[in-house]
């Protein structure tokens, strides 16, 4: 008898011990790239620079692409139609 109460006490003890010990699937993670590259798009009214319409007060579609790179450098390259009338 107190042999199995001495087992029962173990067997609580070890089971309490393993709820204490949190769990954590840790998954690896995938090294970030050394480039990104990011674009954007947008669809304007009209595109004012300094005050002066280069549209002609028509629509402007103006887009980029930009390239980084981890070490912080970045090249970027950005756009817009003009009208000349």
């Amino acid at each position: 008898m107190l042999n199995h109460r001495r087992h029962r006490n173990t067997l609580s003890a070890v089971l309490l011990g393993l709820l204490a010990v949190p769990f954590c699937a840790q998954a690896e993670e995938a090294a970030a790239p050394a480039y990104t590259i990011s674009a954007n798009v947008g669809l304007f009214s009209q595109y004012i620079f300094r005050g002066i319409s280069y549209t002609q007060e028509n629509p402007a579609v103006q887009g980029g692409f930009d390239l980084a790179h981890s070490s912080g450098a970045y090249l970027g390259i950005w756009g817009t139609n003009v009208s000349d009338l």
